[in-house]
């Protein structure tokens, strides 16, 4: 019998009791106990980080990406950002599926003999200002992010309640209809372009005062299609010609882009397949 309570493991038989102990295979920087990990889910599996360090690179984040420098943008509203709370994400079953997707990646990689070439970050920044590029590690858990398969550190806007969901079961691409580079879940390099979807009255970055939600995620890109046009209506990754093999995600670079009424002003990241990414942090903020 085994008490996860107690962590402990009983022979029914002799009634001898020993410790039990655990291997999870999960980052040594998460804090919850085995049993915490292991028992079924009620609320948010959550963990409040007071780490000042942490905080100063999420407040970067926040104030210095993509457009904020520009007084000419609403991305501007960014430089005044305030942390409410960050939370880190322990969930181990997201954690498990997260990394047996990243291993089917290298299997599937290694197979078709793909060669993944890493995105740039910091496309939209200013100059040489590249803070989402220098400050991937602090995010990482003290696990190296996986450079076989392309793995970032990359943001997603949501709300309060949507960021609930997302610590519980992982994110969902079906949740996303219409969107410009075809259905999936969206990330960005920059907080500004994250910020668009946070507000509960506007579909568009904005000064209001509500509470923001972002989530910082670690993200499988593996072997990524550069798109150069919009792909409204579709709910796969383009397949190679030449090999008949899906790309693993979409990476929207800044710049002109077939079917755009305008410029493409910020990165954006697209996958299809929800187990290519793990929620690390909901990061509450507000103007």
């Amino acid at each position: 019998m085994v008490d996860f309570q107690r962590m402990q493991h009983t022979n029914c038989e002799t009634n001898r009791v020993r410790g039990l102990r655990l291997s999870l295979g999960v980052p040594e920087a998460w804090t919850s106990t085995p049993a915490a990990l292991l028992q079924p889910l009620e609320a948010p599996p959550c963990r409040e980080v007071r780490n000042p360090d942490l905080l100063a690179k999420v407040r970067d984040i926040l104030q210095s990406t993509g457009h904020a420098w520009d007084n000419s943008q609403v991305c501007s509203c960014m430089q005044t950002a305030r942390i409410k709370s960050i939370q880190r994400i322990e969930n181990w079953s997201l954690w498990q599926r997260y990394k047996a997707k990243r291993a089917t990646m290298r299997r599937e990689h290694a197979s078709y003999e793909v060669s993944v070439t890493p995105a740039a970050l910091d496309l939209d920044a200013l100059g040489d200002d590249l803070v989402m590029t220098g400050n991937q590690s602090a995010f990482d858990f003290d696990e190296a992010l996986s450079q076989d398969v392309d793995e970032k550190i990359l943001l997603h806007g949501t709300s309060g309640q949507n960021a609930n969901d997302i610590a519980m079961n992982g994110f969902r691409h079906q949740t996303c209809h219409g969107a410009m580079y075809g259905d999936g879940v969206y990330f960005a390099s920059s907080a500004c372009k994250s910020h668009e979807t946070t507000c509960q009255h506007h579909k568009s970055a904005c000064r209001c005062t509500c509470e923001r939600t972002l989530i910082i995620a670690r993200v499988a890109l593996g072997d990524a299609y550069y798109a150069r046009e919009t792909r409204y209506g579709q709910s796969k990754v383009p397949i190679k010609t030449e090999s008949g093999v899906a790309y693993d995600s979409i990476v929207v670079n800044p710049g002109r882009i077939a079917g755009h009424n305008s410029t493409q002003m910020h990165q954006e990241f697209v996958i299809v397949d929800d187990e290519q990414a793990y929620p690390c942090y909901v990061v509450q903020y507000e103007l």
